[in-house]
């Protein structure tokens, strides 16, 4: 109501006084937002879980990649013999660097752990512990633990015996 004017002159003009929203309208209002919050929860958990494990698949690639300019630097220096020499290391010193939450080598880690790297003395493999996303209620399954070993095999043929030496990859729920 503008200064001035009485209740009488505002129903005369046909403009209706502003009261704000009702209970009803506040009450819908505050379930779409909460909706829409959820579904956006819910997607960004999505994308954290798919850059978890694109982290874990680059990671791999790169040791892979370690691996293969390890077994050409002895290919070109003659030192083949030395490949089975491999089996059993700790595939981050074939990293320039460690990875993001690598603890290093031991014999164990808490298992509450999530989203770490190490090395696992006694059974020679590079483990990685996946977030415990399983805790949330919309999660998607996901892996629990990445193990990487890097082991020797010989294979036969006819012709000759070759050695080589490879990283094997396991990953567990």
């Amino acid at each position: 109501m503008e200064f001035g004017q009485s209740d009488d002159s505002l129903r005369m003009t046909g403009r209706k006084a502003v009261r704000g929203i009702t209970w009803i309208e506040f009450s819908v209002a505050l379930c779409l937002i909460s909706v829409f919050a959820t579904v956006l929860l819910a997607k960004l958990l999505q994308v954290e879980l798919q850059a978890e494990q694109t982290m874990f698949d680059v990671t791999v690639s790169n040791i892979k990649s370690g691996l293969r300019w390890k077994k050409a630097e002895l290919m070109m220096r003659n030192r083949l013999q030395e490949m089975g020499g491999l089996a059993g290391i700790n595939p981050v010193v074939l990293l320039d660097r460690q990875p993001q939450g690598y603890m290093g080598e031991t014999d164990s880690v808490d298992d509450n752990a999530g989203g770490v790297w190490y090395f696992d003395r006694s059974r020679r493999e590079l483990i990685y512990r996946f977030r415990r996303w399983n805790d949330w209620p919309f999660a998607l399954s996901s892996w629990n633990e990445g193990r990487l070993s890097i082991q020797a095999h010989a294979r036969s043929t006819d012709a000759q015996r070759t050695e080589g030496i490879e990283v094997i990859v396991q990953l567990t729920r």
